[in-house]
């Protein structure tokens, strides 16, 4: 993310440099004060690569950040279902228990046949 593919070179050179590929180019009729000086390509390809990282940058945050929402969320998931679990389990252990005293009452009211 962040990364642009650009097929034509010269396109990427004036982006990079911020100045057309030609005006860089050596000729004949051009002097060495029209070329620009490698300051200002330095400083454009600096300025460039700043906001390439900058936008990876938060790229990145939105990435993990939205991850995190998502692992928050799952989390708060498997919470309930585990809320929901232990309270059914509870009520069967209520229901169990419940059964087993009715049954001991049984046996001790019940008359013995000796």
């Amino acid at each position: 993310t962040g990364i642009i593919l650009l097929r034509d070179s010269r396109f990427i050179f004036q982006k990079v440099v911020g100045l057309p590929f030609e005006l860089c180019l050596p000729s004949p009729s051009r002097k060495k004060e029209d070329l620009p000086k490698n300051d200002e390509i330095d400083k454009n390809s600096l300025l460039l690569t700043i906001e390439s990282l900058q936008s990876q940058l938060h790229d990145c945050k939105k990435l993990h950040y939205d991850q995190v929402a998502v692992l928050r969320e799952d989390a708060e998931i498997r919470r309930a279902e585990h809320e929901v679990e232990t309270q059914h389990l509870q009520e069967r252990v209520q229901h169990l228990a419940d059964q087993l005293q009715k049954t001991r009452d049984f046996f001790t009211t019940a008359p013995k046949i000796s």
